[in-house]
C-alpha cells in the first residue's frame, strides 16, 4: 500500500464526483485568471447584499435585542432565506450536472452562481447585521480587544501612516492591513472610523465568505464544495465573530490548504502557476490583516514541504517532488512578513529585554486546543476527524486538512513554548473548528455516496439534502444565543455620540465630543495626531484618534512600550512636590511626553486608574490601581484645567 493514491485514482473519481476538475487545475494563468474574474463578481454580489440589508435595517428604529425577540425573529427569518437561496442554488447545480452528464449543454450556469453569492453573503448579513441593527457598535462593544481594535481604526481614520494603536512612534504589533482599509474608508466617507467599523466589518465577511465559495467549488464541482463553504463560514462566524480581519482569514483557509497541498504533493493535481498566484495572493491577504493566521499559513506550508518529501521517500522514488510552486509562494511569505512585521520584529529584537513589556501567556492560553464540544458543529467535527483517520492515506482532501491540523497544533506548541501569542489556543481552536468542519462535510458526502450505490431504491442524495437544510438552520439560528454575551455589550456599552442603544443611561463617553472640544480649545487646534494623552479612561482613544501615552492595560500594550516603566514614571510624577517639577520632569522624560491629562477629579486630588489583565478579553479578571494626582502638581500657569463632568482636562500650555 502506497501512502497516496495514485493520479489515474484521482482522475477515476473526478468524472464521478468532480473533484479535482476545478479551473485552478488549469495550466498557466487562465484558471487563476477566471476564478478571479469570478471572485470579483461575487464580491460585488456580496457587497450589494450586506450594504443593502444594513442599509434597510438602518431606516427603521428596532426595539433592542438585549430586550426583545423582534430581531431575533427577524434574524431566523433572514436566515432561513439566505439557505433557500443556497438550497436553489444546490439543485440547479444537481441539475446543470445531470444536465451535462447526458450530453447537453447546462443552463443558467450564472444564475447559479448568483444564488449561491448571495445565499451565503445574506446568511452572513443576517447572522451579524439584524441582531445589531438597533445599535451603532459592533459585536462585543468596546470590550478590551474590540476596544483595542476600534482604537486601530480610528487612528488609521486620522492618518494614513501605519502606526500603533496608542503610541505613534512605535510600529505596530498587529496586522494592520484590514484596519487601515477600513480607516481609510472612514476618511473618505467623513463618518467616525467607530461608526463604520460594524457595517464594514459585515460588509468584509460578507465579501470574504462569497469569494471562499467561488474557491470551493473551483478546487471541485462536487455539490458538497458549496456544503464545504457554507459551513466553514458558519464555523468562522460562531467562532470568531467578535474579530472580522480573523474570519476572514479562517473562510480563506481550508481552500487554501487544498490548494497548497494539491500543487506540491509527489503526484500532483493541481499544475501550472495558476495556484501559485492564488496561493500568493492568500498571503498577501493573510499577512495584511491577521498576524495569527498568517502564522499558520506559513508554518502549514513548512508542514506540507516535510510531508510531500516524505511521502515521495517512502514510495521509493528516487527525486524529490517538484517544490517550486510552493517555494515560490514561500517567498512571498517571506516578504510579505516582513513588510508587515519586519519594522516591529527588528525592534523587538534590539530592544533589550528589561525595556519590553512580557506579559507571557496566561493559563488558558497554554492549555491543549481541543476544537470538539457538544453542538451541532462539535458533532460534525468529530466525524470529520474520524474521516480524516480513515482517509487520510487515500484523499487529497483529507490529506491537506490533516496537515493543516499538524501545523495548527505544530504552531501553538511554538507559541508556547517560545512564550509568545503568535498562535494561542484560542487561535488554534477556531482553525481547528473550521477545519474540521470542512471535514465532516467531505465525510457527509462520502457516506451519501455510498449510501446511494448501496441502497439505490431510496433517493439518499434528496434525504440528505433536506437533513442538511434543517441542521444548517437549526445551527444559524443558534448563532445569536451563542453571542449573546457579545452581542449584549454592543447594546449596554456607550457609543461614540453617548447613546446605550438599550435604552438605559449612558456612561463616562458621554462626555468625549465635549473632552475633545476642551483639548482642541486647550491645545489652539494643534492636530489630534500631535497630541499625546494620558487616561485611564483608554475608550477615549477608541472614539478620538488622539496617541497615548498609557494603554488601557498590559495586556494589550505594545511589547516595545515598556508598559510597567511607564506605570512606575507616572507613580514618580504623582509623587513630586510642585508643578515645577513636573515640566522639568515631561521635558527631560525618554518618551513623548503627554501634553494633556485627562484625569477624573475628586475635591482632593486627581485619579488615574491603571488597569492590569491576567486573561484576554475577560473583564472579570481585571485588577486595578489608582495613582493620585495632588492638585498642586497642576497649579501653575504652565497648564490650564477645564472640568468636563467627573473629568479634569489639563493641558500643557
Amino acid at each position: 500500500m502506497t501512502t497516496l493514491e495514485s493520479r489515474d485514482t484521482i482522475e477515476r473519481r473526478a468524472h464521478t464526483t468532480g473533484e479535482g476538475s476545478g479551473v485552478v487545475a488549469k495550466k498557466g494563468f487562465s484558471g487563476a485568471w477566471r476564478l478571479l474574474r469570478e471572485a470579483v463578481a461575487a464580491a460585488l454580489v456580496a457587497l450589494c447584499v450586506a450594504s443593502g440589508g444594513l442599509t434597510a435595517f438602518s431606516l427603521v428604529q428596532w426595539p433592542a435585542f438585549t430586550t426583545s425577540n423582534v430581531l431575533r425573529a427577524l434574524t431566523t427569518v433572514g436566515q432561513v432565506a439566505s439557505v433557500a437561496l443556497l438550497v436553489a442554488s444546490v439543485l440547479m447545480q444537481r441539475r446543470a450536472t445531470e444536465t451535462a452528464s447526458s450530453g447537453q449543454a447546462p443552463r443558467r450556469t450564472w444564475v447559479t452562481k448568483l444564488l449561491s453569492w448571495a445565499g451565503v453573503s445574506g446568511l452572513v448579513t443576517a447572522t451579524l447585521a439584524i441582531p445589531l441593527a438597533a445599535t451603532r457598535l459592533y459585536i462585543a462593544g468596546l470590550e478590551p480587544e474590540q476596544q483595542k481594535r476600534t482604537g486601530l481604526l480610528t487612528a488609521l481614520s486620522d492618518s494614513p501612516g501605519l502606526r500603533d494603536s496608542t503610541y505613534p512612534d512605535l510600529p505596530s504589533d498587529t496586522a494592520a492591513g484590514w484596519f487601515w482599509i477600513g480607516g481609510r474608508l472612514a476618511n473618505l466617507a467623513g463618518v467616525p472610523a467607530w461608526e463604520l467599523f460594524k457595517p464594514f466589518s459585515v460588509v468584509s465577511i460578507a465579501v470574504a465568505a462569497a469569494v471562499a465559495m467561488v474557491w470551493w467549488t473551483k478546487l471541485g464541482r462536487s455539490l458538497w464544495m458549496t456544503g464545504a463553504a457554507v459551513v466553514t463560514t458558519v464555523a468562522a462566524v460562531v467562532a470568531a465573530a467578535d474579530d472580522p480581519p480573523a474570519v476572514i482569514a479562517l473562510v480563506m483557509l481550508g481552500p487554501a490548504l487544498v490548494t497548497a497541498w494539491g500543487a506540491v504533493r509527489p503526484q500532483p493535481v493541481l499544475s501550472g502557476w495558476g495556484p501559485v498566484v492564488l496561493l500568493a495572493a492568500s498571503a498577501v491577504l493573510c499577512a495584511g490583516i491577521d498576524e495569527h493566521y498568517f502564522t499558520l499559513l506559513a508554518v502549514s506550508l513548512v508542514v506540507m514541504v516535510v510531508a510531500s518529501v516524505a511521502a515521495a521517500r517512502m514510495q521509493s522514488r528516487k527525486a524529490f517532488p517538484s517544490l517550486k510552486p510552493l517555494i515560490v509562494v514561500m517567498a512571498v511569505v517571506a516578504v510579505s512578513g516582513a513588510v508587515m512585521y519586519g519594522p516591529y520584529l527588528l525592534a523587538l529584537i534590539t530592544t533589550p529585554a528589561s525595556e519590553r513589556t512580557d506579559i507571557g501567556l496566561s493559563a488558558s492560553e497554554r492549555a491543549l486546543p481541543w476544537p470538539i464540544d457538544v453542538s451541532a458543529l462539535g458533532a460534525l467535527g468529530l466525524v470529520g476527524l474520524l474521516w480524516l483517520v480513515t482517509r487520510v492515506y487515500r484523499d487529497r482532501f483529507a490529506q491537506a486538512i490533516a496537515l493543516g491540523v499538524v501545523a495548527t497544533y505544530v504552531g501553538w506548541l511554538l507559541s508556547v513554548l517560545a512564550g509568545t501569542a503568535a498562535m494561542t489556543s484560542l487561535q488554534a481552536e477556531q482553525a481547528l473548528r473550521v477545519l474540521l468542519a470542512a471535514a465532516g462535510i467531505f465525510a457527509s458526502g462520502e457516506l451519501v455516496r455510498e449510501l446511494a450505490s448501496s441502497i439505490p431504491s431510496i433517493p439518499i442524495q434528496r434525504v440528505a439534502l433536506a437533513l442538511g437544510v434543517i441542521a444548517t438552520v437549526a445551527v444559524v439560528q443558534e448563532i445569536p444565543t451563542d453571542l449573546r454575551t457579545p452581542i449584549s455589550a454592543a447594546y449596554t456599552d456607550t457609543d461614540g455620540y453617548g447613546d446605550r442603544a438599550d435604552g438605559y443611561p449612558p456612561a463616562a463617553p458621554t462626555h468625549f465630543d465635549q473632552i475633545d472640544q476642551a483639548i482642541r480649545a486647550a491645545r489652539q487646534g494643534q492636530p489630534r495626531d500631535q497630541t499625546t494623552v494620558l487616561t485611564g479612561d483608554s475608550a477615549f482613544f477608541a472614539y478620538h484618534p488622539y496617541p497615548g501615552f498609557l494603554s488601557q492595560s498590559d495586556r494589550y500594550s505594545n511589547r516595545l512600550a515598556d508598559y510597567n516603566r511607564r506605570v512606575r514614571q507616572l507613580s514618580a510624577w504623582a509623587n513630586l512636590p510642585n508643578s515645577e517639577s513636573l515640566v522639568d520632569e515631561l521635558d527631560a522624560g525618554q518618551w513623548d511626553a503627554p501634553e494633556v491629562f485627562l484625569l477624573r477629579e475628586t475635591p482632593t486630588d486627581y485619579t488615574l486608574r491603571i488597569a492590569r489583565d491576567t486573561q484576554p478579553s475577560d473583564l472579570a479578571t481585571r485588577s486595578y490601581t489608582t495613582i493620585r494626582f495632588p492638585r498642586a502638581v497642576f497649579d501653575s500657569d504652565h497648564f490650564t484645567t477645564t472640568s468636563v463632568g467627573p473629568f479634569a482636562v489639563i493641558a500643557r500650555k
